[in-house]
């Protein structure tokens, strides 16, 4: 496994951790204010969304798709 193989791996589980941090907070299941879990929620799925797209970009990169 090489180091980009890695963070590939450690940057899609912070995806699916924030992910999942916004259904609980939109689910109810934390103790906080409407408000609050709405608020939290879309900054999680903002910063879920902002890692994906890095995810993606990442993608590219590496010895193996060079020509």
């Amino acid at each position: 496994m090489t180091l980009l193989q890695a963070h590939r791996i450690l940057i899609g589980a912070a995806i699916l951790l924030f992910a999942l941090y916004a259904g609980l907070a939109l689910s109810g299941r934390l103790p906080l204010g409407r408000r609050a879990r709405t608020a939290q929620a879309g900054v999680s799925l903002l910063v879920a969304a902002g890692l994906g797209t890095y995810l993606w970009k990442l993608g590219g990169a590496g010895p193996s798709r060079r020509p």
